[in-house]
């Protein structure tokens, strides 16, 4: 019994080399980063960007954390998929 019944192979290969094409490399260049050359936190009643009152390190850090994680799974993925044709 298939779980996914109704599957269209030539479009699942298309969105994944679409995928793998331009997504995968930003995704490399993110994890790539240094977060050592990224500043600490920095914890003041005032905020240190008056435009928006948001901590970019803080983005920053987050958006490599995803970065890391989505390269994770496209790891495990790669992994488990079997090369049948």
């Amino acid at each position: 019994m298939n779980l996914f019944s109704n599957i269209d192979y030539k479009k699942t290969v298309v969105n994944v080399c679409g995928y793998l094409d331009t997504k995968l490399p930003r995704l490399l260049r993110m994890v790539n980063e240094s977060l050592a050359s990224s500043k600490s936190l920095i914890i003041l009643d005032m905020p240190v960007n008056h435009d928006s009152g948001e901590n970019h390190n803080e983005e920053k850090k987050i958006r490599y954390i995803t970065a890391k994680d989505m390269l994770n799974g496209v790891s495990r993925a790669l992994n488990n998929y079997s090369w049948r044709f």
